[in-house]
């Protein structure tokens, strides 16, 4: 019986196969941009965690107009907070790069101090962290190749109308600047112009005469403690310093530019297949119901030999199973093979590493776009045939009673029907 119903399914299928193609690359369309999109989202957000752990990026800032570098310890006993760092950011004119080579337009490098050991190390892709005491810096890598500067050059800066040379001892990327943008009125960061160095606290303190003194604070937080909890009591706190701003690593502008792009990958990668399977439904209904209308006296025929109304509903839900299986095992494996460039654009337009690679999570994708596409596309069947599935054998081999018929509201007017004909 399952035999014959299958060998009438792929004879009824082949006789309308442009149909059921068209609704296999609907449906291979749509859970392909699922797939590629859940993938992206699922591989970048590995990445940023795995960058976030590498640097010990934090997860709250404060900022300042100038408070004693001592304060930290009395932040640290804040509840919930576990680590307290205190360090100096501050905005410096490019002069020179190099061999007095004076860079295009009005260069400027974010200096930001870092400790050995401390928070919100840069992840190096050359070179080493600058040593205690020594005029050094780790320089961003976009500013870098925008300029052509490697390691062992040289960039000479002014800040408070204090000039210094300083020696690159290092090129690499902190969360703080993978989207650093001069003016909050920019839309795009322009890396030749605007981006991060990172300096030995002493050696930053000593360029800018603030010895002892910090700017900004960077704090971690103990698990399970919201940076919520812990905001009101910094800010009280650090009032009596000209306390400017609290925020967390969401409301950092660096890396709120990367969770929005993660958030609307998430929102698409949930709207598209739902779009192109909408299509899908109707071509497929459409076709369907035709199919079931015409093979009105097969149905009253395979009813009066045994068959159950059951059997006769799951035979015709097969035909939208089959098209929906195949739509999402193809968009499946064609998610999964775009999705690593899409990822890679990512990193390179975010300028992150490559870290949290060797991932395992691609193929359930495949597994949910196939049993999502069978399940909705056999529904669709089902809800197609079962009027005349639920008919009995005599009723079903006779043809349809015509359907009542009354005029349209534009038919009862006069002069409508006078000037047009029945046909």
């Amino acid at each position: 019986m399952v035999k014959l119903l299958l060998v009438k399914m792929l004879r009824d299928m082949n006789r309308s196969k442009a149909v059921y193609i068209i609704c296999v690359l609907v449906a291979v369309i749509g859970f392909s941009g699922y797939s590629l999109m859940s993938i992206a989202y699922g591989r970048l957000m590995t990445t940023r965690d795995a960058f976030f752990a590498a640097t010990d990026f934090s997860e709250v800032f404060a900022a300042v107009r100038q408070a004693p570098l001592g304060l930290a310890a009395k932040l640290a006993a804040v509840p919930g907070v576990s680590q307290v760092e205190g360090r100096l950011t501050e905005t410096a004119r490019v002069s020179s790069l190099g061999e007095e080579k004076t860079p295009d337009g009005a260069a400027e490098l974010l200096l930001i101090s870092i400790r050995p050991d401390g928070l919100n190390r840069p992840y190096l892709s050359a070179g080493s962290l600058p040593a205690a005491g020594r005029a050094q810096m780790v320089l961003g890598e976009g500013f870098a190749e925008a300029h052509g500067l490697k390691v062992g050059d040289s960039v000479s800066l002014i800040a408070d109308g204090r000039s210094m040379a300083f020696e690159i001892c290092g090129l690499g990327i902190s969360p703080e600047n993978i989207y650093l943008l001069k003016n909050l009125a920019d839309l795009l960061p322009d890396l030749s112009a605007y981006d991060g160095a990172f300096l030995d606290y002493g050696t930053l303190a000593a360029f800018l005469s603030k010895e002892g003194a910090a700017n900004n604070f960077a704090f971690t937080l103990q698990p399970g403690v919201a940076p919520g909890d812990v905001k009101a009591a910094i800010e009280n706190i650090l009032d009596p310093y000209v306390c400017q701003r609290v925020y967390d690593r969401t409301e950092h502008v660096s890396t709120s530019m990367l969770q929005a792009e993660l958030d609307q990958l998430k929102r698409m990668a949930g709207v598209i297949p739902f779009l192109f399977l909408l299509v899908a439904a109707v071509i497929l209904y459409i076709s369907l119901f035709r199919l079931v209308e015409q093979q009105r006296s097969q149905i009253g025929t395979m009813l009066a030999l045994g068959f159950s109304h059951r059997a006769a509903g799951l035979h015709y839900a097969s035909f939208g199973a089959c098209a929906g299986f195949a739509g999402g095992v193809g968009g499946g494996l064609i998610g999964i093979a775009s999705a690593v460039p899409i990822w890679e654009y990512y990193l390179t337009f975010f300028r992150m590493p490559r870290l949290g690679e060797g991932f395992a999570a691609d193929y359930p994708y495949l597994f949910s776009s196939a049993a999502a596409g069978t399940v909705f596309c056999a529904l669709i069947g089902w809800l197609a045939a079962r009027g005349l599935t639920r008919l009995q054998p005599a009723d079903a081999l006779r043809p349809a009673a015509p359907s009542n018929g009354r005029a349209a509201p534009l038919e009862k007017l006069p002069f409508v029907r006078a000037i047009l004909t029945l046909p």
